[in-house]
């Protein structure tokens, strides 16, 4: 393998952008239409050339402890107490034990570089590998990627600049245009997006407004968003005041898309409103999770197998460190882990209603 081999060389072999044989080589949706020649053509110059990125290259470390650690965000909400991490965590540990490795678990703050300092762990090559999920700022990605050390992201948004990532991470914009089209469908025109925690989420959305325009003009659909950039006070309570802004606004979108979090707080905050879910809104969780199955009304939401996910994820990062297969080889496995995704349609969801002032005078919102 030749250290001089990157994304620009083959980029410049196929004569196409570096961004656009990144795109291709991690299965993700470029800006630009590319044909499945061109795709044909990257794959077969990365076989050629051998590509591995740098980062992958170094992390495969030669003496080995037989463990992996799980790193989470401490800035998620609820913490590992979180069903959507929880349920991630117990998919890793499982791929663990039937790989003979054990499971180091632990939190830190991602979210912000000059925050972020290095787990000891990792320093000190204790871990043979790590499973990143939860909220990363780039330039602490960076770091991993700087330390050598074998990792993958799971569950969270990749859409990162940084070259080398293994990572099982969901179409977030075609999810989101799935639910437009469902709600669209049931006749509704104003649509809210909520619990947008990161202005990379943010530009996701905006992302999947355009691309939802593009796909389907039939549709005159309002759009905005609740954001919750800071959310240190609990995203519950941060989305149970927004259902009560809701509430009292004449203006008010007929449908909201949210995580399971979210969606909890903000409907808890319609109800004790005087409101009815789905008679004044409807609402879809962006990922199924035991909330979305016991709350009352249960809550439509995307199904999202988090417990696989987090099990193949470790499966293939682990393979990777005993070099069962390659880089890319790996690379490939992670991108399937996560591909087919549909509503499990529950109580939260109902036909738009033409909610007129008179229907609605004298509901107010609670205190």
């Amino acid at each position: 393998m030749s250290n001089t081999v990157t994304l620009q060389v083959i980029a410049d072999r196929v004569g196409v952008s570096k961004s656009t044989v990144s795109d291709v080589l991690r299965a993700r949706k470029s800006k630009y239409k590319v044909s499945q020649a061109t795709r044909d053509r990257i794959h077969q110059t990365v076989k050629e050339l051998n590509y591995v990125p740098n980062a992958a290259a170094r992390a495969l470390v030669t003496g080995k402890t037989h463990s992996i650690g799980f790193l989470l965000s401490s800035r998620t909400n609820l913490g590992l107490a979180n069903n959507y991490f929880a349920s991630i965590l117990s998919g890793v540990q499982a791929a663990a034990k039937e790989k003979g490795y054990s499971c180091v678990v632990n939190c830190y703050d991602m979210s912000s570089v000059k925050d972020f300092v290095m787990p000891s762990k990792v320093r000190k090559k204790i871990v043979d590998g790590i499973v990143i999920s939860g909220r990363i700022e780039e330039d602490v990605l960076q770091m991993f990627v700087d330390s050598g050390l074998p990792f993958i992201l799971v569950g969270e948004s990749t859409d990162f600049t940084v070259d080398g990532i293994l990572s099982v991470a969901r179409d977030l914009p075609v999810d989101w245009i799935s639910s437009f089209e469902y709600l669209a469908k049931l006749g509704h025109r104003k649509i809210a997006v909520g619990g947008l925690e990161t202005s990379l989420g943010c530009v996701v959305f905006q992302k999947s407004i355009q691309a939802f325009r593009e796909q389907h003009p039939e549709y005159d659909i309002e759009f905005s968003s609740y954001k919750s950039l800071n959310a240190d006070t609990g995203i519950m309570n941060i989305a149970y005041q927004q259902g009560i802004e809701w509430a009292k606004s004449s203006e008010r979108p007929t449908a909201v898309v949210g995580h399971d979090q979210w969606c909890v707080g903000f409907i808890s905050a319609v109800l004790d409103s005087g409101f009815s879910c789905p008679g004044d809104i409807s609402v879809i969780s962006s990922c199924d999770t035991d909330l979305c199955r016991w709350f009352r009304p249960s809550i439509t939401a995307m199904e999202l197998p988090l417990y696989q996910g987090g099990k193949k994820a470790a499966e293939v990062l682990v393979d990777y460190i005993d070099r069962s297969i390659t880089w890319m080889e790996a690379n490939r496995l992670a991108n399937q882990i996560w591909t087919n995704h549909e509503l499990v349609i529950r109580d939260s969801t109902g036909p738009c209603a033409n909610l007129k002032k008179q229907n609605i005078k004298g509901k107010t919102g609670a205190a």
